[in-house]
Formats: C-alpha cells, sequence, structure tokens
C-alpha cells in the first residue's frame, strides 16, 4: 500500500510539474507571437493624442486647416482603422512584421527617388 500511495504522489508530482511547463511555454509562445501586435497598438496609443491632437491645434490656430475635408478623411481614416484593426488581431505576426518592412522599404524608395 505504501509503494501504491508513493507511485500516485510521484506521478502526481509529475503531472503537476508537467502541467506547469505547459502553461509557462503557452505563455511564452503567446508574448512571441504578440510582439508585433503589441508594438503597433503601444504605437497607435503613444502617436494619437499627443501628437495628432496638439499638431491640429497648431495648424488650426494658423488658419491652415481645410475642417470639411479634415472631417471627410477623418470619417474614412476611422472607418478604416475599425475594420484594419480588428483584421490585424487575426494576421500572423510573421506576416505583419513582412507587411511592415514591405511597407518601409516603398516608403524609402519614394523618397529616394523623389524629384523635388
Amino acid at each position: 500500500r505504501a509503494r501504491i500511495l508513493g507511485d500516485m504522489r510521484h506521478n502526481d508530482r509529475d503531472f503537476g510539474r508537467h502541467h506547469v511547463e505547459a502553461v509557462h511555454d503557452d505563455i511564452q509562445r503567446r508574448d512571441i507571437l504578440s510582439r508585433q501586435h503589441r508594438a503597433q497598438g503601444t504605437s497607435l496609443a503613444t502617436l494619437l493624442l499627443p501628437i495628432g491632437f496638439f499638431a491640429f491645434w497648431e495648424y488650426y490656430k494658423a488658419g491652415n486647416v481645410d475642417l470639411k475635408l479634415a472631417i471627410v478623411i477623418a470619417l474614412g481614416f476611422a472607418a478604416g482603422a475599425y475594420f484594419g484593426g480588428g483584421w490585424a488581431q487575426h494576421v500572423p505576426e510573421s506576416i505583419l512584421r513582412k507587411g511592415f518592412a514591405v511597407l518601409l522599404v516603398v516608403l524609402a524608395l519614394q523618397l529616394f527617388f523623389q524629384r523635388r
């Protein structure tokens, strides 16, 4: 009987250890997979109010804002951000990173070959 109880305790410890290892591996996997998503979300949060609002306010005070056009464009941006942001949550990180890299290369080439 003591041997059976000892084996059961040993198996319980192994199960607990394997369970903890599996949970730890899952947390690490999720952390790795969500880095790009987290980076993009953090970037949006830092840019939205401090830069966007205060820059707009300075231009508005100087009379350099077409409010009607800005509202139309802002509505388009809002719709695109809502649907694009929801969609991006389901795109694998590797594709997001590669897409972002391609965008940066295209923009760099446009800047480099611009004639003005």
